[in-house]
């Protein structure tokens, strides 16, 4: 790769200043969307820079090819380790982000290109893909206006490229026929940006159905039917007592595309319990349990263990410690416990585009009684106890695009 200093005008083999205001668009809708405003506000700097700085690299056909391709690994792989990967509400997910921070490199390393192969229109192409790949979060309005603004700026650097461009004057003629194409571009963008959280989620659909369900408890639960569900006669644990029917290990606390995970974000942390224990406890004896979970009941209280120490996170789940797990656990427990987990997050309250959609005007009619969310989650609770109806079958209805806690909501 040879590469030398040159001084350029405002253009140099189709390249041209007007670029940057598309470009500054996008990177401005990466910093809203992105996994933080910095991210965004450096690649605008490296932008303006370039539009200011009038000396620009000169490379082979490869060389520009080998740069852009190391730009994009290192930017997408490094956006793809800091981004968690469960992404706040209103974020894009770490795949996405990635894909858009790759793509950016792209465009940043031919700002500075003296010739990049394909000039104004290739850089254009590669700044839309960018911009796809941001459009994969609720933002409200935000994503259709900059989709327009960078069809119409877009098209502005493209005539400002063109060498050939007739004067403004000569246009004049052609205003109406101009205005007609101005408003045809904007209606097409911003039906392509209101359609694109859709695809967004059909593309991530199709990347998890291409996954292996797991048979077992892990802290990934897929849902549908279960009428191949396997019983086994095994026994993993005892209780003795009485009063408690339901026990519980792990907390999903992020709902995707059919599929219920758990934060691994949400670190656990260690405290210590007691090894002695009223007479009157409810004790389970881990016979030949899973070593990474314990179960217990929601609203438990007066917890020890034989072990006296254990991992606990914000949703009051208590889970083994390996290097000393326990092999009996007390506890007290009354129907009026009420739980003393951590309120719900960001991350809690994400939903997808078309789970939001379906929702919303459901739950805003089931909780228009409520003053409180306290009140609100009740009315929920009682609806949703009243109306749907637990099988372990799936009707043949749901599609291979539909969303099964949508159809479970809405169908019954």
């Amino acid at each position: 790769m040879s590469v030398a200093t040159t001084t350029g005008g405002d253009s140099s083999s189709g390249m041209t200043r007007a670029i940057g205001l598309p470009v500054l668009l996008v990177c401005a809708l990466f910093g809203v969307v992105g996994p933080s405003p910095l991210f965004g506000f450096v690649f605008a700097l490296v932008v303006l820079v370039s539009l200011v700085v009038r000396q620009r690299a000169e490379a082979s056909r490869f060389g520009e090819l080998w740069l852009c391709l190391v730009v994009a690994m290192m930017l997408g792989s490094g956006m793809g380790a800091l981004v968690p990967r469960v992404a706040p509400a209103g974020t894009l997910k770490a795949g996405w982000a990635a894909l858009a921070a790759g793509a950016l490199g792209v465009v940043m390393v031919r700002m500075w290109l003296a010739a990049p192969r394909g000039g104004v229109g290739a850089t254009l192409a590669v700044s839309l893909l960018a911009l796809a790949f941001c459009g994969g979060v609720q933002s409200g309005w935000l994503f259709p206006t900059v989709v327009v603004l960078f069809f119409v700026t877009g098209a502005w650097a493209l005539r400002r490229a063109d060498g050939a461009r007739a004067p403004w004057r000569a246009w004049r003629r052609y205003l109406r026929a101009g205005a007609v194409m101005v408003v045809t571009g904007a209606v097409a963008g911003a039906g392509w940006a209101l359609s694109l959280p859709d695809l967004y989620d059909w593309v991530a659909m199709k990347i998890m159905q291409r996954q292996h369900d797991m048979i077992g408890f892990s802290d990934r639960l897929s849902l549908g039917a279960l009428d191949g569900l396997l019983e086994s006669d095994k026994i993993v644990m005892r209780v003795h007592g009485s009063g408690v029917d339901h026990l519980r290990g792990i907390v999903y606390s992020h709902y995707f595309l059919g599929r219920w995970t758990q934060v691994q974000e949400d670190v656990a942390k260690q405290r210590p319990f007691p090894t002695a224990h009223a007479d009157d406890a409810i004790e389970i004896e881990l016979v030949e349990s899973d070593s990474r979970y314990y179960f217990l009941p929601l609203g438990a209280r007066d917890i020890a263990l034989s072990s006296g120490v254990a991992l606990v996170d914000r949703s009051e789940v208590v889970g083994p410690l390996a290097s000393d797990p326990a092999t009996r656990l007390w506890f007290h427990w009354r129907p009026e416990n009420r739980s003393r987990a951590a309120p719900p997050d960001s991350g809690d309250l994400e939903l997808t585009w078309r789970v939001m959609r379906a929702l919303r005007p459901l739950a805003k009619e089931w909780t228009a009684s409520a003053r409180t969310t306290e009140q609100a989650l009740a009315l929920l609770e009682g609806r949703l106890m009243q109306h749907a109806r637990y099988s372990l079958h799936v009707a043949p209805r749901l599609g291979a695009g539909a969303d099964p806690v949508v159809d479970f909501v809405l169908r019954g």
